[in-house]
This record gives structure tokens, C-alpha cells and sequence, in this order.
């Protein structure tokens, strides 16, 4: 899977990810796969809050950003659920 276009900004945080040597498709599981672990990985990294900053604001709707799932994105957006990182926004 190919991640989306990034700015500059968003290549220099993504550059401090935690994930940025793993191979992308850990993050897009498939239906029904268990992603307990690759979440609690993404919620240790010092970028987490701007990793899942960037999915909300481009709206994207497939895999683990942030150490959210599309479902709890969806949540966040729609004020269902609290931003993880809301208090650390930076």
C-alpha cells in the first residue's frame, strides 16, 4: 500500500515516527485482523498526535494512524469519541 502525498512538514515528524523503517502494510491490515499490537506501537511514538492529526484533516478512511483505527477516526470527526492527543496537540 502506498501512503498518500506528504508536505514537507509532514515529512519532517514523519521522519521522527517510530515506523518509519517498517514495512506500510503493518498498518493496513486486513478485515478482521487484530491490530492491538501495531496500535500500542503507534500509541509510543513521539509523532502519534501529528500522524493521527494528519489522517483526520485529509479524511483518511483506511488503516492504523496515530494508533486509531478508521473507526475510531470516524468517531473523533463526527465528536462520538475524544481526540487521544487533544491535550497535547502541538
Amino acid at each position: 500500500m502506498e501512503i498518500p502525498t506528504m508536505s514537507s512538514h509532514e515529512i519532517s515528524w514523519r521522519r521522527k515516527a517510530r515506523c518509519r523503517n517498517l514495512d506500510v502494510d503493518l498498518f493496513f491490515p486486513e478485515n478482521g485482523e487484530n491490530v492491538t499490537f501495531i496500535r500500542d506501537f503507534c500509541r509510543g511514538c513521539e509523532v502519534a498526535p501529528e500522524c493521527l492529526q494528519y489522517a483526520l484533516d485529509d479524511h483518511l478512511a483506511d488503516g492504523v494512524w496515530g494508533g486509531t483505527t478508521p473507526r475510531e477516526r470516524r468517531d473523533i470527526i463526527m465528536g462520538r469519541k475524544e481526540n487521544p492527543y487533544a491535550a497535547v496537540r502541538r
